[in-house]
């Protein structure tokens, strides 16, 4: 939502014309976002309590990260869910637009912000902008601010009190333009289409979102992407016969792929959740939730490019994670495997996962942005092949915004991480876009105009 003012006055002859956009204060308006400035649990679990991280118990299950260290640290959270170390940004980072972090923030080293940084760690209020109160000093911190100075500075650190998550995606998927159930890939095409199959759906919100016989296909259904719109893919209410175990492999458009480890270190979930496989170059505007998890298979772009009218948002209830298959490529007829048959397994395209991009507003209310896998198999920045992005490394494109910070490597994954901020998110997001509860408003632009006479 947006409110824009138009103001017209004319003194000694002269005539003169200003503009402002208003909009609530979102989670668009930052190129990042975390509420815990900590691994979601299932990464925690990934990184420090079942791979031999140094120190730490090996039996510590995602259940245990939940329990334990859903706090703030600046309210009291143990310093063994992070295995006594602060999660930090370092030398090496550079943000492009604005970065808000609910919890305490650690500095390691010369991070660089080309905006506004905010933190809501209690340390830093009514402390000067840019004081060493308004974050823990990791190792030899010396922040870079927006004026390319450090130290106590108008640009620097500043405090802003808490900003909340929603907690559902209910109210967004009460009326929208496509509903899917159950388990659901979506691939945008660069001519305002998308393909859509999702087994699963036993009636759709109209014949403009296909019809069921395509969407259980294996071509899928082809149709316009909403104008506008919002996609929504929710759990089956009343899940029977085999959609209530793990997804076939290539059941949903060619997803899962086979002897994947990932379902089973998050618990196998079933096929009838609402998961979304998605990819493509989108053009037009559209949001896409999902009940459970977002899962992106290959590069997101805009087909108008950074400066065009193209905008996507994505929201999981759950997450959204890179699709980073790895497990065995010659089981036995029992299904063992050796050591040595583990790899990065090749998605439907023929290729494995590696460089990527994703344009986009992403979401994750109740987890933070993750790599699937990412502490098994390759480092996946420097895979390039003809269905990988030509950078390297993960870049974002738009605004990462999670109940946790986003962790792309723990031995897997992507170790080069580049967030660019869409400015255009600062006047519009993504059509449906949820913003904070009880979001207060701002002026996004003003500017002076033509004389309107």
């Amino acid at each position: 939502a947006a409110l824009t003012i138009t103001s017209t006055g004319r003194v000694n002859g002269i005539t003169r014309t200003v503009q402002a956009v208003l909009r609530p204060q979102g989670f668009t308006q930052y190129v990042l976002w975390y509420n815990f400035n900590e691994p979601d649990p299932i990464a925690a679990s990934a990184i420090y309590g079942n791979s031999g991280y140094p120190g730490t118990p090996q039996s510590r299950p995602a259940s245990w990260f939940q329990n334990k260290c859903a706090l703030f640290a600046w309210a009291g959270r143990p310093s063994s869910c992070t295995n006594g170390q602060q999660w930090s940004f370092s030398t090496g980072y550079t943000f492009s637009g604005p970065v808000h972090v609910n919890d305490t923030i650690g500095i390691y080293g010369s991070p660089v912000f080309n905006a506004a940084v905010t933190t809501s760690d209690t340390a830093c209020q009514g402390q000067p902008a840019g004081s060493p109160s308004c974050y823990v000093n990791a190792g030899g911190a010396n922040p870079v601010w927006s004026d390319g100075k450090t130290g106590v500075d108008p640009a620097g650190m500043s405090y802003t009190p808490v900003i909340p998550l929603p907690t559902t995606v209910a109210a967004l998927s009460a009326t929208p333009d496509c509903t899917y159930t159950g388990t659901t890939r979506i691939v945008f095409n660069s001519d305002a289409t998308m393909t859509v199959w999702s087994p699963y759906t036993t009636s759709v919100t109209s014949s403009a979102c296909g019809s069921l016989t395509s969407l259980h296909s294996s071509a899928g259904a082809t149709v316009a992407v909403p104008t506008n719109g919002l996609v929504s893919v929710n759990d089956v209410q009343s899940p029977s016969g085999a959609m209530t175990g793990v997804c076939a492999a290539g059941a949903v458009g060619g997803y899962p792929v086979a002897h994947d480890l990932w379902p089973a270190s998050i618990g196998n979930p079933p096929c009838y959740y609402g998961d979304v496989y998605v990819q493509g170059v989108v053009k037009g505007r559209v949001t896409v939730t999902s009940s459970d998890q977002i899962y992106v298979t290959r590069s997101i772009t805009y087909a108008g490019g950074p400066s065009g009218s193209d905008s996507l948002g994505l929201v999981g209830l759950n997450g959204v994670a890179a699709y980073n298959p790895y497990g065995c490529l010659n089981p036995n007829k029992n299904g063992a495997c050796s050591g040595s048959s583990y790899a990065n397994l090749t998605l439907p395209d023929g290729y494995p996962q590696g460089a990527m991009e994703i344009d986009a507003a992403i979401l994750s209310i109740n987890q933070g942005f993750d790599v699937t896998n990412l502490n098994l198999g390759n480092i996946l920045d420097n895979i390039h092949n003809a269905a990988t992005a030509s950078s390297t490394g993960l870049t974002f494109f738009g605004s990462l915004a999670g109940r946790y910070a986003d962790v792309e490597s723990a031995g897997g994954g992507y170790n080069n991480v580049t967030y660019n901020y869409d400015a255009r998110l600062k006047v519009a997001s993504p059509p449906y876009f949820p913003d904070p509860p009880g979001a207060t408003w701002a002026v996004a632009t003003f500017a002076e105009i033509p004389a309107a006479y």
